[in-house]
C-alpha cells in the first residue's frame, strides 16, 4: 500500500538527549522513506525549538511542541504519558498518517520496518497498538512475561481510590485535605482518570498488559477513537500519576475496545528491552529486527561502540 506515518518522540531536557535525537533521526531517514511527520514532543520547561536542532530532514514535516505539563508531574511516569499524548493529538489533527509510530530517543533503527507493521494493522482493524508485550522481548530473559499475571497498578489505584472514596462518604474534598498529610499527589487528579480506568475494566482491563515504552506503534483508529473518547482532552489530568507511560497507554488501548499485538520474535520489528539491548549486537542482526532499545544503560557496551558496531555491520544509523 505504501501508505505515509507519523513518528512522536518525547525528548527530555538533558544535553544527551538531543545527542542522541540527532542519531535516533538520522537513523529513521535512512531507514524509513515512508516516513512522513516527526513531531518532537519538548520536555524542557523553556521552549528549544527542537526542529532547529536536528539536520534538515527531506520529504518529511518536522514540528516541535511543548509537552503541556510544563515542568510539573511526574516526568518519567504520567508527565511522559501527557507529552506523547500531546504529540498524538497534534498528528490526529494535523496529517492523515496511517499508523504513529512512538519512540525513544535511546532507541535505533537499523532497518526497514513500515511494510510489515503497516500490513499487520491493515489485516487486523481490532489491533490498537502493536510492540513488545511487557519489558523485554528476550524470550530467555528472567523478566519476560514475568507481569502477565500481575494486577495491574492502575486497577490497584482505582480500588485504593474507592476505599478512600466510602471511608469518607464519598466527599472528595475531605480526600483533596489529606493528601498533603499523606504525601500523595495524585488524589488531585485521579477523580477524572478513574472514570477511564473503570472503562477499561468494564471492556476486560485487569492484568498488566502494555507495549514496552521505548517503542510501539499506535493504528489510525487508535487515534481516531481517543479523540472521539476524549481522551486527549484528559491527558494532562494523568500528569500526577505515578505509573509508567507504557503502562497507561495499554489501558487506553483497551479502554478504546482495541486490543495489543506483539511483534517482537525473530523477523519482527520491534527488538527492545527495559534497560539496555535484549541481545548482544551481532544477535540483534541475525535476529533480523529493525527497532532497537535501549543503547543507553546497556551493561556490555557504550551508545558510541552500538553506534560503531553497526555502522562499521552496514546499517544505516
Amino acid at each position: 500500500m505504501s501508505l505515509t506515518f507519523a513518528v512522536v518522540i518525547p525528548v527530555g531536557s538533558d544535553v544527551s538527549d538531543i545527542d542522541r535525537l540527532q542519531r535516533l533521526v538520522r537513523s529513521i531517514m535512512s531507514n524509513e522513506p515512508r516516513v512522513r511527520w516527526i513531531v518532537l514532543v519538548d520536555d524542557c520547561p523553556r521552549n528549544r525549538r527542537l526542529e532547529r536542532r536536528i539536520d534538515i530532514v527531506p520529504r518529511c514535516d518536522v514540528v516541535s511542541v511543548e509537552n503541556p505539563r510544563r515542568g510539573g508531574g511526574l516526568g518519567y511516569y504520567g508527565g511522559l504519558f501527557t507529552g506523547v499524548m500531546h504529540g498524538l493529538n497534534w498528528i490526529w489533527h494535523h496529517t492523515d498518517a496511517a499508523y504513529s509510530l512512538k519512540l525513544d530517543t535511546d532507541s535505533l533503527i537499523i532497518r526497514p520496518f513500515s511494510e510489515v507493521i503497516e500490513d499487520t494493522l491493515v489485516s487486523n482493524p481490532e489491533i490498537g497498538q502493536v510492540g513488545v508485550i511487557g519489558r523485554t522481548c528476550n524470550r530467555a530473559d528472567p523478566t519476560f512475561g514475568c507481569e502477565s499475571s500481575e494486577t495491574s497498578p492502575l486497577t490497584e489505584m482505582a480500588r485504593r481510590w474507592e476505599h478512600l472514596l466510602n471511608a469518607v462518604g464519598g466527599n472528595i474534598d475531605l480526600i483533596e485535605m489529606s493528601k498533603a498529610e499523606n504525601h500523595i499527589d495524585w488524589y488531585s487528579s485521579f477523580s477524572h482518570v478513574y472514570a477511564l480506568i473503570r472503562g477499561a475494566e468494564s471492556r476486560g482491563y485487569d492484568h498488566l498488559s502494555y507495549c514496552q515504552g521505548g517503542a510501539y506503534a499506535l493504528s489510525r483508529t487508535m487515534l481516531s477513537r481517543l479523540a472521539e473518547y476524549g481522551c486527549f482532552d484528559e491527558a494532562l489530568r494523568w500528569s500526577n500519576i505515578p505509573v509508567g507511560e507504557d503502562v497507561i497507554m495499554g489501558m487506553h488501548t483497551t479502554y478504546a475496545g482495541m486490543r495489543l499485538c506483539d511483534m517482537s520474535r525473530d523477523g519482527d520489528p520491534f527488538g527492545l528491552h527495559w534497560k539496555g539491548l535484549p541481545f548482544s549486537p551481532p544477535v540483534i542482526l541475525t535476529k533480523e529486527y529493525s527497532i532497537i532499545h535501549s543503547i543507553k544503560n546497556d551493561p556490555n557496551y557504550s551508545e558510541t561502540e552500538l553506534y560503531s558496531f553497526f555502522r562499521s555491520a552496514g546499517r544505516r544509523v
